[in-house]
């Protein structure tokens, strides 16, 4: 994907490599196996991704984005300038009715219109690109964004128009 190794984060998680039924891999198994132990660290206190989101974005100037499905993205969302909740997986209320725009499709495509803006979107098109793009704006069209903020919504819908005439 191109996302430099030091801009990755995970919960460490220790399991062993010999128990369950790995041999099965091509049969449909429960993959539920428990593992021995984790690595305590930020990803694993409830405030740990506000952390890391101030810790990549360095207090560098510019436009961030973070998207997530759980309370702990919502903590974290007050380090960024835009939190989208997504209930692509699972939907949970609390996330929907907080995040200033919620994604209900488990496509993430609608995102880049959000990320990208407007003029990315022309620059984008008969490139390879366009596909996702294009992907992104009909689910946008069949309501995968839903918006909490009516001023965001409108400045939102009014640029979208901009690229894709006669959208809603």
């Amino acid at each position: 994907l191109g996302v430099p190794a030091d801009h990755i984060r995970a919960v460490e998680l220790h399991y062993n490599q010999l128990a369950g039924d790995w041999w099965r891999s091509d049969e449909a198994v429960n993959w539920q196996q428990p593992y021995l132990n984790y690595e305590e660290g930020a990803l694993t206190i409830s405030d740990g991704k506000a952390e890391i989101v101030r810790e990549l974005l360095g207090g560098r100037p510019g436009r961030s984005l973070l998207i997530g499905d759980g309370s702990s993205d919502l903590r974290a969302s007050r380090e960024v300038n835009l939190f989208v909740g997504f209930g692509g997986v699972v939907a949970r209320p609390a996330v929907k009715a907080s995040a200033p725009i919620f994604l209900s499709s488990p496509s993430l495509a609608p995102l880049l219109h959000l990320a990208a803006g407007p003029a990315a979107c022309r620059r984008l098109k008969g490139s390879v690109h366009e596909t996702v793009f294009a992907k992104g704006a009909n689910l946008i069209k069949s309501g995968a964004l839903s918006f909490t903020n009516e001023r965001l919504e409108e400045k939102f819908r009014t640029a979208y128009q901009t690229v894709y005439s006669g959208a809603n």
